[in-house]
């Protein structure tokens, strides 16, 4: 299994909001930072959409499909953010998700090597990122893929 990093369109980012929004609605509510789901939607909607508010893509933000090498078949998003953090460059894993249908097969990680392969030249050899405790497969996956845990804010 192969796979290639593309970078979204701008009709891709409108499918990618509106796949994102309810997913990081729903987690939030799941873990019980919100009493209900409208609650959890709004915040959601503000936080994600205060990174797209003219609904192009800041050069700061790295969105790209993860499309399987052979068919050429997308499987899933993968949205970095380029930031600085005590004067040094890293990227922030904002949202990583595959489509239900090739989950458990490698392509999260596949991407995340494939992206780590393609920013080092770019000085960027830390990254960092927020998961959902409750999300376990998640939390497996970049324990595998070397990550460490620093905060476990949700339980």
């Amino acid at each position: 299994m192969a796979l290639k990093l593309k970078a979204m369109t701008s009709n891709d980012l409108v499918a990618f909001l509106r796949d994102c929004i309810p997913y990081y609605a729903g987690m939030m509510l799941d873990v019980g930072e919100y009493p209900d789901y409208d609650a959890a939607y709004s915040q959601a909607y503000h936080e994600i959409m205060s990174y797209f508010s003219n609904g192009q893509v800041p050069s700061t933000e790295l969105l790209y499909n993860m499309v399987e090498s052979d068919s050429g078949e997308n499987v899933g998003s993968l949205w970095l953010s380029m930031i600085t953090r005590e004067e040094e460059p890293l990227i922030f894993i904002s949202y990583i998700t595959v489509k239900d249908k090739f989950r458990r097969r490698g392509y999260a990680a596949s991407a995340l090597e494939v992206a780590e392969k393609m920013l080092l030249p770019h000085g960027f050899e830390k990254y960092e990122l927020y998961v959902f405790v409750n999300n376990v497969g998640a939390v497996q996956l970049y324990q595998r893929l070397g990550y460490d845990i620093v905060d476990k804010k949700a339980q």
